[in-house]
């Protein structure tokens, strides 16, 4: 029975003790701490304080010198009623990751431990109040380490480049296009704060066109270039029209409470793009199912003959003029012959039907010009080709002839000047020797005068 009271008096003995002991240090201490946002480096002020920013997910890293079954990492600031606006729980324990306060700001299949460092991916809310923090790292109810964090306003903001995108492939050509071939792209710059993810949206053609060179995430001062390709099937001449709108926001947003009044914001720019199914270097027009295509300028030799050929589509009859002012019209050919005019086309919307027009530039030194008149399901559409005509040889010859004239009297002006200048060179030497020899006559003379006497 003694054996049995000293038992139970021992146990309690123990128990009490155990109540009595004060807390004291974790057996573990802290080797390293730090924030930042995934995939990206910590960023740290000039007070040695990391900066993380609200409404973002960021990753705690806290490393110890020996593991725990349980670590605390609690963030607060201020005093005064505790919500997320200014305080944070997150908690690592028996190998479950959890926010005990809200079950919102945290993502536990993200967190992780690996050895002695224990990542936590986790973030404060929207509406959480900017400044300085107190982060306390505990495990077992006993502080490991204190920490000051500095929680940040996330400020988006990019520029945008665009390139007015202008892509061309010939008639009924099934291909794809790419505007890197064109080096047309659109681009921007990260001026921000947070890291930028962005989406490209387009009015319409969205199965056929491709955004190349993404970079999902763009950080803070970075930027980013892309290009766009675009598949054709084997159409007729048209031209097609479509704006793309990018939309650049936060990356690793936390999502937004119920009833959550604030959302990050995002940025936008627009650009327009064409895709003309066309020949290069030809005016595209169309009027309904009407196209035609032409050279809009030209230039020629005078006295020089040039073949202007003009394409059409449509699906009917078609009547078509062709005039000339300040040149001749040699002949018209359709199918490989000589035509008249007017000339009547069936058009057909699956096959183009060209005209050749021979053109003698007989002007000279002059603008002359080519017009088509189309008359079509009872309109009149009218065309015109500029022609830009040179000089007639007997300009250029004369202007040669002035030119060189102008150059003889030139040299004959040099030359007579060189001439008067060795004239007058030869005449001031003679009149200085003349003056010496008068000069030596005086000085003899004088010699012999002085001996007679």
């Amino acid at each position: 029975m003694k054996n049995s009271y000293m038992s139970v008096l021992t146990a309690i003995f123990l128990m009490v003790g155990v109540f009595l002991v004060p807390a004291g240090s974790s057996a573990a201490s802290l080797v390293s701490f730090s924030v930042h946002t995934p995939g990206f480096a910590p960023i740290i002020d000039e007070n040695g304080l990391y900066h993380m920013n609200k409404g973002i997910w960021n990753i705690i890293e806290v490393t110890l010198d020996s593991s725990v079954s349980e670590l605390t990492v609690e963030m607060q600031y201020g005093t005064g009623d505790q919500n997320w606006t200014n305080h944070y729980i997150w908690r690592y324990s028996g190998g479950v990751w959890e926010d005990p306060l809200y079950q919102h700001y945290i993502v536990p299949e993200n967190c992780s431990v690996e050895g002695n460092t224990y990542l936590i991916y986790a973030g404060v809310d929207y509406d959480a109040y900017a400044g300085t923090w107190n982060l306390t790292i505990s495990s077992g109810g006993n502080e490991i380490a204190h920490q000051s964090v500095v929680v940040e306003e996330p400020r988006v903001a990019a520029s945008f480049r665009s390139a007015d995108f202008n892509l061309w492939v010939d008639p009924f050509v099934e291909t794809t296009l790419d505007s890197k071939d064109y080096m047309q792209y659109f681009s921007l710059v990260n001026e921000g704060n947070v890291p930028l993810t962005y989406t490209v949206n387009y009015s319409a053609y969205e199965d056929r066109i491709n955004t190349t060179g993404k970079a999902e995430i763009i950080g803070p001062g970075e930027d980013s270039r892309h290009y766009i390709t675009f598949r054709t099937d084997a159409w007729s001449p048209r031209v097609l029209n479509f704006t793309g709108v990018i939309t650049a926001v936060a990356a690793y947003r936390i999502p937004q409470r119920e009833n959550a009044a604030h959302l990050i914001p995002s940025v936008a720019s627009t650009f327009t793009a064409k895709i003309h199914i066309g020949y290069a270097n030809y005016e595209l027009y169309t009027s309904g199912d009407l196209t035609f295509q032409a050279k809009k300028k030209i230039s020629m030799d005078y006295n020089s003959v040039s073949n202007l050929t003009v394409f059409l589509t449509g699906n009917g009859p078609a009547v078509v003029g062709i005039n000339s002012s300040n040149c001749t019209i040699l002949a018209v050919r359709y199918n490989g012959k000589n035509v008249s005019l007017p000339l009547q086309i069936e058009l057909r919307p699956d096959v183009e039907k060209n005209i050749s027009v021979t053109v003698l530039a007989d002007v000279p030194n002059t603008t002359a010009d080519i017009s088509y008149d189309i008359n079509y399901k009872g309109h009149s559409n009218k065309y015109r080709t500029e022609i830009s005509v040179g000089p007639s040889s007997e300009e250029t010859t004369n202007a040669d002839v002035g030119q060189t004239n102008d150059t003889h009297i030139t040299v004959i002006v040099f030359l007579a000047l060189v001439v008067g200048v060795v004239v007058v060179y030869m005449l001031f030497t003679q009149k200085r020797m003349a003056d010496k020899g008068r000069s030596r006559d005086e000085k003899a003379n004088e010699r012999r005068n002085r001996r007679k006497k």
